[in-house]
Formats: C-alpha cells, sequence, structure tokens
C-alpha cells in the first residue's frame, strides 16, 4: 500500500518514471508490475491516505492539516519575469496594436504559461526556506500606464483573458481603498482566483503595479478633443498622430468618436465613389464634402467655425449623399453624422470632442425642435468656438469649459433655412446670415445599376482619406499653413468680398485649400475639379449677398413692424368734415375706463391737414426696439432723417373722454398715406 501511494506521487511528477522506479527498486517488485500498478492508479493519494496506511506518520509534518497531498510540497512554478511586447487588438478601432507587459513588481511573477502569482517564503520538511507561488489570477493582468485627463488619472490595465484581451480603466484615486478598488475591478469582470480571501493579494498586486508605474513612467496625457493639438499633434481614431507615426492611446470620455471614425476598406475603395461623382460632375455636391477636407484647416484662418446648410423640400436630390460623402472622410457615413435627436447643447459639446473634425448632421428641423429659434443662436455659438458655461451641480462653481473648436458644421433639413432668417423673425438676422451659407438642391439624381453598386460600397469604405490626410497634416503643418493663407487672399480678391463676409471666406478658403491640398501634388489622396468647385462656392456667396440685401431692415421696418403688432392699442383721431372722432384700436369707444396699459401710442389723420401724426410713447419703443435687435440711437438717427421728428410730453388721450395720459413721447410727422390711410391703417409704407 506505501508502494501504490508513492507510486501515485510520482506518476504526475516530470520526473514521474525515474522516480518510480527508484522507489520499486526498495521492494521486491519488478518493472511489468510497476506499469500496471501506475495504470491502476486514478490519481495521487491524499495525506490522509498516507496516514491511514501508517498510522501516525504525519502528525509530526509541519505542514499536516495545511495541504491535501504531498504534490503542493514538490510543486516548482515556471515563471517568465521578463519584459515582453505582446500584441492585442484594439477594442475601439479594431486593429492590432502593441504594448509592453512591464517586469512584475517585487513580491510577484507571472507564470510562464499565464497568470500572476504571489511571491511567499516557505519552509519544507527539514526547515529549509523556499520560495513558493501562488494564484492571484489566472491570466496576465498588468499595468500599461497612466493616463493624466485634465489632472485627473486613471489607471490603464490590461487584462489577457483567455476570452481575450481586454481593456480596464480605473480612476487612480480608488487605489487608496481595498473594497473601492476590488468593486471596480469586479465590476470590469476581474476577479481573485480562489474566492475572496485572495482579494488582499489582489489589492497589494494592482497597488504595487501602479506605484512602479507612477514612479518609472511619465503619465500619458489624454487628448480631450479630436484634431490638433495644442503641441501640433492631430488626434483621430484613437490614435495620436506624429510627425514619426501614429500611436494609440486610451481616451475615456471620447469612446463614441472613437468608434464612429474608424477606417474600414480601402484608400481605392473610396476614390472610386469620388470619381464617380466627379464623372456625374455633382458639383455642387462635392463642394459640400469639401467642409470635410476643410474643417482641420479652419485652425490656420483666426476664426474658430462657420456652418453650411443643404436645404430640400424634395428627396433623391442628393442632400444625404453630400453629408454622406463629408462624413466618409473622416468615419461611418451614416454613423459619423449626428442623430437629430440631439439638442443644441448637445452638439456643442459633440463639437468641442470633435475638436478640428467636422460636425455633420441631419433633419435639423426635426418635430424635437420645436422652436427653432436654437438654431441661429447655433450659429453665433459655431463662430464663437466655445460652448455655453455651466455650473457645477450642487456647488456654487463654474465647470471647466472643454467645449473648444475650430471647425466647420454641415447641416441638413427640409427647409430653407434662411426663409427663416429673412421672414418671421422678429429680430434682425443680419449677424446669423453672415454666420450661415445655404445651398438649395432641387435636382432629383438617377443613378445606373452600377452607381448604386458604388453608392452602397461607400459603407464598406470609408475613413481611410482621413487616416491619410490626418498623418500628411501633422508632418505639413507649415506648408498646410501657408496654402489656407494663400488660398485666403486669391478667394477674397476673387470673389471681391468686404470684412463683412469674413467667416464666409475663411470657411471657403479652409475647403478649397482642404481641395487642392488632397490632391497629387500634396498629400495625393484624390484629385477634385476644383474650379468647378470654387464656381459652386461662388454662387453661394452670390445668392447670400441678395438674401442679405433683401432682408436689411431700417428704422421704418421697425417702426411698421411696431404699428402691426401694437395698433389695436393706438389712439386714432381722424378729422372727418371739420370734426375729430377718435377711437381706441380693439376697444372701439374711449372712456374713463382706459388705462394707460392699454394705449401704445396715438396717430392723427389730417387733423393738420395732409399730414399724419404719430405719437409714440419712448420707453415703449426702446423695448420693441430692442425686442427686434435694432439700436434705439440708429433708430431715431435714421427717422430724423427721413421725417420731421421732435420729442415732447403728450396726452395721448386729448380730445377724446378718457382720462388724461401725459408720457414722453417721440413725435413723427409723415405725409398722409405714407404709414397709414383711411382704408387701411396698417399699410406699410
Amino acid at each position: 500500500p506505501l508502494w501504490r501511494a508513492t507510486l501515485s506521487i510520482a506518476k504526475v511528477c516530470e520526473d514521474g518514471a525515474k522516480a518510480a522506479k527508484w522507489l520499486s527498486n526498495l521492494h521486491p517488485y519488478d518493472e511489468p508490475r510497476m506499469h500496471a500498478k501506475l495504470r491502476e492508479i486514478k490519481g495521487p493519494y491524499p495525506c490522509t491516505k498516507f496516514d491511514s496506511e501508517n498510522p501516525g506518520v504525519c502528525q509530526g509534518c509541519t505542514h499536516y492539516g495545511k495541504i491535501t497531498n504531498p504534490l503542493t510540497l514538490g510543486r516548482e512554478m515556471q515563471v517568465d519575469n521578463t519584459e515582453r511586447i505582446i500584441e492585442v487588438v484594439d477594442e475601439e478601432t479594431d486593429t492590432p496594436i502593441t504594448i509592453v507587459r512591464p517586469v512584475p513588481p517585487k513580491g510577484f511573477s507571472y507564470g510562464k504559461t499565464g497568470g500572476v502569482y504571489v511571491d511567499k517564503m516557505d519552509e519544507d520538511a527539514e526547515g529549509n526556506q523556499i520560495k513558493r507561488q501562488f494564484m492571484v489570477v489566472s491570466y496576465d493582468l498588468f499595468v500599461v500606464d497612466i493616463l493624466n485627463t485634465n489632472n485627473e488619472h486613471t489607471i490603464h490595465i490590461q487584462a489577457m483573458r483567455p476570452d481575450g484581451s481586454m481593456r480596464v480603466t480605473i480612476p487612480q484615486k480608488c487605489i487608496t481603498s481595498r473594497d473601492e478598488t476590488l468593486k471596480w475591478l469586479a465590476q470590469q469582470n476581474i476577479m481573485p482566483a480562489y474566492g475572496a480571501a485572495n482579494g488582499k493579494n489582489l489589492y497589494d498586486y494592482v497597488w504595487a503595479c501602479v506605484e512602479d508605474a507612477s514612479v518609472s513612467k511619465k503619465a500619458v496625457k489624454v487628448p480631450d478633443r479630436y484634431g490638433w493639438q495644442d503641441n501640433g499633434e492631430f488626434v483621430y481614431s484613437g490614435k495620436v498622430y506624429t510627425r514619426s507615426g501614429s500611436v494609440p492611446v486610451p481616451m475615456p470620455g471620447l469612446e463614441n468618436v472613437t468608434k464612429n471614425t474608424e477606417s474600414r476598406g480601402t484608400l481605392d475603395g473610396w476614390r472610386k465613389i469620388i470619381n464617380m461623382a466627379i464623372s456625374r460632375k455633382l458639383h455642387d455636391i462635392l463642394s459640400m464634402m469639401l467642409v470635410g477636407f476643410g474643417s482641420p484647416l479652419m485652425r490656420f484662418t483666426g476664426l474658430h467655425g462657420m456652418t453650411f446648410h443643404l436645404g430640400s423640400t424634395e428627396s433623391g436630390t442628393g442632400k444625404s449623399l453630400a453629408l454622406q460623402l463629408c462624413a466618409s472622410i473622416w468615419g461611418h457615413p451614416d454613423f459619423y453624422r449626428v442623430g437629430a435627436g440631439t439638442s443644441s447643447v448637445a452638439m456643442e459639446q459633440h463639437l468641442g470632442m470633435l475638436g478640428s473634425l467636422p460636425l455633420v448632421t441631419d433633419e435639423i428641423t426635426s418635430k424635437n425642435r420645436k422652436d427653432f429659434e436654437w438654431f441661429p443662436g447655433f450659429l453665433f455659438s459655431m463662430t464663437e468656438g466655445r460652448g455655453k458655461e455651466r455650473m457645477e451641480a450642487g456647488a456654487n462653481k463654474e465647470r471647466l469649459n472643454l467645449s473648444v473648436w475650430w471647425a466647420l458644421a454641415l447641416m441638413s433639413s427640409n427647409t430653407h433655412v434662411v426663409d427663416y432668417l429673412t421672414g418671421a423673425r422678429k429680430h434682425s438676422s443680419e449677424g446669423e446670415l453672415r454666420r450661415v451659407l445655404e445651398m438649395i438642391l432641387n435636382d432629383k439624381l438617377d443613378w445606373n445599376s452600377h452607381e448604386v453598386s458604388l453608392l452602397r460600397s461607400l459603407s464598406e469604405n470609408y475613413g481611410t482619406a482621413g487616416d491619410a490626410y490626418a498623418q500628411w497634416l501633422v508632418q505639413n503643418e507649415a506648408t498646410a499653413r501657408s496654402v489656407v493663407m494663400d488660398t485666403y487672399e486669391k478667394i477674397v480678391k476673387q470673389f471681391n468680398s468686404t470684412n463683412d463676409e469674413r467667416f464666409w471666406m475663411a470657411a471657403i478658403a479652409s475647403m478649397v485649400a482642404g481641395g487642392i491640398l488632397v490632391g497629387r501634388n500634396y498629400a495625393n489622396i484624390i484629385d477634385l475639379p476644383m474650379n468647378a468647385l470654387v464656381n459652386s462656392l461662388f454662387k453661394l456667396v452670390e445668392k447670400a449677398r441678395l438674401n442679405i440685401q433683401a432682408g436689411a431692415r431700417d428704422a421704418d421696418d421697425v417702426l411698421n413692424g411696431f404699428v402691426k403688432e401694437f395698433y389695436g392699442k393706438f389712439v386714432v383721431v381722424r378729422a372727418i368734415d371739420g370734426t375729430i372722432q377718435a377711437t381706441h384700436g380693439d376697444r372701439g369707444t374711449i372712456d374713463e375706463s382706459v388705462t394707460k396699459t392699454q394705449v401704445m401710442g396715438r396717430v392723427e389723420h389730417n387733423v393738420e391737414p395732409g399730414k399724419e401724426i404719430f405719437y409714440i410713447e419712448e420707453q415703449t419703443l426702446k423695448s420693441f426696439c430692442s425686442a427686434m435687435s435694432f439700436g434705439y440711437t440708429d433708430f431715431k438717427k435714421q427717422l430724423e432723417s427721413r421725417y420731421m421728428v421732435t420729442y415732447t410730453r403728450k396726452d395721448l388721450l386729448a380730445k377724446t373722454k378718457g382720462p388724461q395720459m401725459r408720457v414722453n413721447t417721440m413725435k413723427i410727422v409723415r405725409p398722409a398715406s405714407t404709414l397709414f390711410n383711411s382704408e387701411d391703417p396698417v399699410s406699410v409704407a
């Protein structure tokens, strides 16, 4: 029995065959019988079996009750504690990258076939000190970097799990608490081997790794936005582009942007689609695609941004295609775009994340934005290059505003936004009109089967142009800046532009320069018919100039608007057949019950023959001018240059049965029927 028990231990050892012979030589058994016994043995005998076969033999062992069988004492863990370069697949971009597994911290080892082990000193049967390894986790787990995001540090850990490599991030402040660390790891499916009691070893290991990394490695500065960085680098698709190449960097907070800017397919596959559009002479659509190439170049113009809008009430005119081509430069043709349900505040935050990349969004007039006044506000924000200031919740402290950008926006809807800006708005819209260029697409597009197949292939070929363009821009920043500035001067001269059109010119110069830089003389990405595209952009400017001219608002417009809105509260006095008749707008008769809030002004028809005299309370008029975004000083100056204007205290209810109502008024004397006539009291001059 003792022979069989010792053979059960020898059987599973690496040198078991040699040991089995040596053991058998101590007994009167030959080799055939030894091999027969080895075949019959199912597994190693436990200590209790040894003790039952030779009662009392185990009680004197220092390991008695601590181990289940003697194999534990003979185990030698094979370790590999060298620094190694490991290739993993990036979870966000789905591309292979290399990372470094560092030397383990003191007191820990990596198993040769995987796993992390804690090193502990133990005594053998003879009292000798020996080092043994006890498993912490069953796969490699190590700190790659410490990430610095706006001075908040995050630990980047790589877990080489059997089901695939996994990136784990933990706020460094969690490391000060064992419970917080283990809880955070558990949330990401990292658990200690052999139960909760091993949690202390896992915590000690992570702490030691972080301590080593914080001393031996400089924290990696994590970009808070895409596009150009302050040091001249460029961030795109989860990578930092430098003059020497691109380096993948985890970017907490930018995961959605990273996911939607990954590349797929080939540059040649993407080129075929663009060349098809060129052969079809879709110059208007291609000119809007230039928003994608021009956006990173706005940085060189000194201005922060501008907005382009595509309007079309019909489907099939190429509006969506223009958005897709622009988006496909940097990412997925559909998923790169901002969803129709995104609020204006969220769009500004997204712009801050995109940094230098274009904002592309469709259906900006969707039902969830019932008040379209958000759009004029967005136009101003876009050119300011900064999102709204916000307060921290529960504290009298302003949040750090990281929503800044130098970029272009391409938007679309089934309406014409310029019609809104020049139509029903109370406010003057000239400032907004100078911050947007609108293209109306009316012509229906027909495609043959080959063209349809090419257009569908866009969903399999995207992001490759952005990858090549980003790398070229970083390596040739000075050249890009020079081309932008030269193009700006030429565009301003060619378009005969004034300083009022600086946003248009900066955006167009960036787009044209982008179209030049992606050509064969520079980045060699795609050759575009630039003369035709510039002509399309020139037409946009010409139309915008006409819209501003037609939508210009002067003092007469403001005055007429005041009359239209409040005529029901005017006291109207007419001289008819030598008698004076007075009525009160929507009340008709005037009596003692009329109050000041019911009277907004007074107009006298032919009280002085051939004249209309108009009295408006100045305080009310100032408020209306402010609501119309028209300066009161300019309002007075324009009226004084056209009519007889004086300022006097006037009883607005004089020669009526109403109470006395003396107020400071602006008195405007105009020829009869220029503002009113007896048939239509609110006719516009």
